[in-house]
């Protein structure tokens, strides 16, 4: 706690508001920022032309709808789950896929994003 002080009082001096620097920093784990980070830096890096447009659809109409605006950090388990429930209209293959896909994304999100520690997944 006295770190984080004295990290918030050279940035007062400096003429900084520490608020502003937490709400830029806590923007970045917004969900639908870092699916975009998952898309640029592992889906568009390691996949397939093909498998990258089938990522990229689940994710644009079924993923980020439904977690849009929540913070990576603060998805629980629950919230995959009526994720999982949510999809039950669709074919259980396509809905498996969108859970592959999130698992991913959150393997990331601990090493080496660190935005959540480890063996957190959801």
């Amino acid at each position: 706690a006295r770190d984080k002080a004295k990290d918030y009082l050279a940035m007062v001096i400096n003429g900084e508001d520490p608020r502003e620097a937490e709400k830029r920093q806590s923007d970045k784990h917004r969900f639908e920022m870092v699916w975009q980070k998952y898309l640029d830096e592992h889906v568009r890096v390691n996949n397939k032309p093909k498998t990258q447009e089938g990522i990229i659809e689940c994710g644009r109409y079924k993923i980020v709808p439904y977690f849009k605006g929540k913070y990576i950090e603060n998805i629980t388990h629950q919230d995959i789950h009526d994720f999982m429930l949510s999809q039950k209209d669709i074919a259980p293959v396509v809905a498996n896929r969108c859970r592959a896909y999130l698992s991913k994304m959150f393997n990331l999100c601990e090493v080496p994003w660190e935005y959540r520690p480890r063996n957190s997944n959801p």
